[in-house]
């Protein structure tokens, strides 16, 4: 009983960040369609570019103020924009708006890794396959 309720605490608890970000990117250039994944300190999201019409991933960190963790991000959206290579993900753009910060990327389609994982073991030459890419 006690797994249960601490799982539907957790998904009211996400369901409470996704709306708070929906009502922080109202009137933004981006229309949130649907949260992807979550960390310890933010959120991946798909989105449209709504100028572009493009769907992008935008990684969302609510910094509250933390000094440390808004030059983290800079840091990365720095390093990320300097890169160029296919098996990385493009950077669209770098925002911040009151506590967000976040971070327009290109939007890869498919399951994560850990999904097909969950299918079962990888043959050998998709395992190759994965390894020669990271």
């Amino acid at each position: 009983m006690s797994d249960e309720r601490g799982e539907l605490e957790r998904v009211e608890r996400e369901a409470r960040a996704d709306a708070k970000i929906r009502k922080a990117f109202a009137g933004s250039p981006f229309e949130i369609q649907q949260r992807l994944g979550s960390g310890s300190v933010g959120r991946v999201y798909r989105a449209v570019e709504k100028k572009a019409g493009r769907a992008v991933a935008l990684k969302v960190v609510h910094a509250e103020g933390d000094p440390d963790e808004v030059e983290r991000f800079a840091r990365e959206a720095r390093l990320i924009g300097q890169l160029k290579h296919r098996n990385v993900l493009t950077l669209h753009s770098a925002h911040e708006h009151g506590d967000y910060h976040w971070l327009s990327l290109e939007l890869v389609e498919g399951p994560t890794l850990a999904e097909r994982l969950s299918r079962g073991r990888l043959p050998w030459r998709e395992a190759l396959s994965i390894a020669r890419g990271i």
